[in-house]
């Protein structure tokens, strides 16, 4: 028996289309910024966030990345290795570290910190200033429903 084809509009399916998008925002970025560098995206990306928020704990730059701990620890151990950043013991928490960029990982965020804010820039372009707060806020929106559970609970337990 042949199995009935599934009925869901993939065009208009919001997960589908926000996972694809932010799929090929990552090649794209990664494919201009990252590449050349000898780095992984997930290394740039703690790498980047550093430089624009500055020292934060393992914990911190989890929840800023999306990332999870683990993967902040392997990018962070390579950043170490490459010079880029250090650990340093965490004065408000002894048990934790904060990771800090060391003047080389500095001079690099000087000169990548510049190309992501282009590229933001260029993304707002596509907007008016009236649409792209309404993204943002429509973005927001469906952030707040997944933070409280309100979204993507069918009343079904997936384990």
């Amino acid at each position: 028996m042949k199995a009935k084809p599934m009925t869901v509009q993939l065009h208009t399916h919001l997960p589908y289309r926000l996972a694809k998008l932010s799929l090929r925002i990552r090649v794209a970025t990664t494919d201009r910024y990252v590449r050349h560098t000898g780095m992984s995206a997930r290394e740039w990306r703690v790498l980047g966030m550093l430089g624009i928020v500055g020292a934060r704990s393992p914990s911190e730059l989890a929840d800023l990345t999306g990332m999870d701990r683990a993967t902040i620890s392997r990018a962070t151990s390579r950043l170490v290795h490459l010079g880029y950043v250090q650990r340093k013991p965490n004065e408000a928490d002894n048990r934790s570290q904060t990771i800090e960029l060391t003047s080389a990982g500095e001079a690099y965020c000087q000169a990548i910190v510049p190309r992501m804010e282009r590229s933001g820039k260029q993304c707002r372009s596509l907007f008016s200033s009236g649409e792209f707060a309404l993204l943002i806020e429509f973005l927001d929106r469906i952030d707040t429903a997944i933070a409280q559970d309100n979204l993507f609970a069918d009343g079904s337990n997936d384990s």
